[in-house]
């Protein structure tokens, strides 16, 4: 009785075994797309030298290339108070704010075949702003109705104004350095 139980025992794992062959491919190493985590959600104000770009620090692991053969880059919502300058250099990853605000920055990570996204809320609460307000003319008369665009210095456009009848515009309420940005005149 117990040879009988024991192969039909043997019997039925045959059978499930042949309903589901093995594969070599079943045992394909480092098969996925990336993982990605763009950082934790951050609040950054004052003490956080909002003069300087801030440093993310996602990170970001492949099981089939090394990291290095990744494409990454970063995006901004729509719905951000201001266009964000990012950059991405020597695996450090680094964001400017124009304004106060809560922003969504979207990592996008490709593989070649995989493309992943996550993404990191930063809110700014900066307490000192500055304004940055001029005049435009031609050989000394004011010009109305010019499209004077603010940027970053790295090119990032963030807005544009119209000079009034005086030839004035302004961009207000930013936070960081002059120096990180430039008006251009159209």
């Amino acid at each position: 009785m117990k040879r009988l139980l024991m192969l039909s025992i043997l019997m039925f794992i045959l059978s499930a075994c042949s309903q589901y062959p093995y594969s070599a491919s079943d045992d394909v190493v480092g098969s996925g797309a990336p993982v990605v985590h763009a950082g934790s959600d951050v609040t950054l104000t004052d003490a956080d030298n909002l003069d300087q770009p801030y440093q993310l620090s996602p990170t970001v692991t492949d099981p089939n290339t090394s990291n290095t053969d990744l494409q990454m880059s970063w995006s901004g919502s729509a719905s951000n108070p201001a266009p964000v300058s990012t950059l991405i250099s020597g695996g450090v990853h680094t964001a400017l704010f124009p304004r106060n605000g809560t922003y969504q920055l979207t990592l996008s990570v490709s593989d070649g075949q995989s493309t992943v996204q996550d993404t990191v809320i930063i809110t700014v609460n900066a307490s000192n702003y500055f304004n940055i307000a001029g005049n435009v003319s031609d050989n000394l008369n004011a010009v109305s109705g010019s499209d004077v665009e603010l940027q970053f210095a790295d090119g990032t456009f963030i807005e544009n104004d119209l000079t009034d009848g005086s030839g004035s515009y302004n961009f207000d309420n930013l936070i960081g350095s002059v120096a990180n940005f430039e008006v251009i005149v159209k």
